[in-house]
């Protein structure tokens, strides 16, 4: 029993204790509202053609970081949203179902760029490096 099965039922609960959206904290409901309606309105209407003209989606990434989806889990010190790991998840989700290329660029600059710098960083690197790109600033 040290490791999990597919067959203990407990831990099949404690693995689905989320089924549907309907069944999260209000916080994450509203992530996960605010992401699909920017996806639906944004995103979805204008993916096909970014794509065929290989144009960066500028607005799109602006409006994401307006919104505070361009530093999601860095602290409100740094000019981020200070956000849980499974808001992120559930942004990501929501954003790449509009428009994968979107996706991509929020998990790149979220999670390949802003996080090593705010978890390994000095204060400083933070403040030169983080929080003019946590926000909505640049």
């Amino acid at each position: 029993n040290a490791i999990p099965h597919h067959n203990n039922r407990q831990y099949n609960r404690q693995c689905r204790q989320y089924t549907t959206h309907s069944q999260l904290p209000s916080e994450h409901r509203m992530v996960y509202e605010m992401s699909r309606k920017f996806a639906e309105e944004e995103l979805m209407p204008h993916a096909g053609e970014w794509d065929k003209k290989h144009e960066f989606p500028t607005k799109a990434v602006n409006d994401l970081a307006e919104l505070g989806m361009m530093g999601i889990n860095v602290s409100a010190d740094h000019n981020g949203s200070e956000l849980d790991a499974l808001s992120y998840a559930i942004a990501m989700e929501e954003i790449s179902r509009g428009c994968a290329s979107v996706g991509v660029i929020m998990s790149a600059h979220n999670s390949l760029y802003l996080y090593p710098i705010d978890a390994f960083g000095s204060d400083e690197l933070k403040e030169r490096y983080v929080a003019p790109y946590a926000g909505h600033e640049r």
